[in-house]
């Protein structure tokens, strides 16, 4: 394969990655079932809406099945692309990852016909799409300097990936904030017990700095920006991080 799209990986990081993805595939297929209803192709379906039932025919919930696809999306898109590395070619890379993912999402969502029940095609690409290109530039966006002579080459190479990407701009409060909202998705999806204080309390930070982080008012590699980080990447709900009881007039 041309290194310039697809990065190399042993043998063996390739069965982590496919074995991931199995996983993840087979989960949120678990979750989608749950939005099964009248296949909108069938004939009988289409009497049912000029002649309802007695019984009333399921909520739609165009919201909540978007912010799964939203997930489904993020995960199978890092479980490869955390394993990849600083590159000049980084952009290149993340940006066919995430046409493969798209194209790989679509085809299996096409054996769910009942998912257009509660959203269009186009909504239900759009809202993977969304999810990917903000996958894109958070992997972007964690492109920070650090101390010493070694790093400054590294960064030096990853430089070139930024100045690819025609979307990203450095410490854009508008695409930062896309990006922390997704993260926040992705995580509250996983955890959906957990609330925003829940967070806070676990990353050490007042809902203030939440409100000004989420908006993109705080750049990245900043204090705030990393503890809140760790917390919604990380697999572990706010309890577990920071398990003494938090007082009930923090905030």
């Amino acid at each position: 394969m041309n290194k310039r799209y697809f990065p190399e990986f042993s043998p063996e990081v390739e069965l982590e990655i496919e074995q991931e993805q199995k996983g993840i595939h087979e989960k949120y297929w678990q979750h989608l079932r749950q939005f099964r209803a009248p296949d909108p192709y069938d004939s009988i379906f289409v009497d049912s809406i000029a002649h309802p039932p007695l019984e009333s025919l399921p909520i739609k919930e165009p919201r909540r099945l978007a912010q799964l696809l939203r997930s489904y999306a993020f995960e199978l898109f890092e479980a490869e692309a955390k394993r990849y590395t600083h590159s000049e070619y980084l952009n290149l890379w993340l940006k066919d990852l995430s046409g493969q993912i798209l194209k790989t999402i679509m085809d299996r969502l096409g054996q769910m016909r009942f998912l257009s029940y509660h959203a269009s095609d186009e909504e239900i690409e759009a809202a993977v799409d969304e999810a990917l290109r903000t996958a894109v530039n958070q992997h972007l966006y964690a492109l920070e300097p650090v101390p010493g002579s070694r790093a400054k080459k590294k960064q030096a190479k990853a430089s070139q990936a930024k100045s690819d990407s025609k979307e990203y701009e450095a410490q854009n409060p508008k695409m930062l904030s896309e990006a922390r909202r997704g993260m926040k998705d992705t995580y509250f999806f996983k955890f959906p017990q957990a609330m925003i204080i829940d967070v806070c309390w676990a990353a050490r930070q007042h809902r203030r700095e939440w409100d000004r982080w989420i908006k993109g008012e705080i750049k990245n590699g900043s204090k705030p920006d990393r503890l809140f980080r760790s917390v919604l990447i990380g697999n572990k709900a706010p309890s577990e991080i920071r398990p003494e009881e938090r007082p009930k007039e923090w905030k």
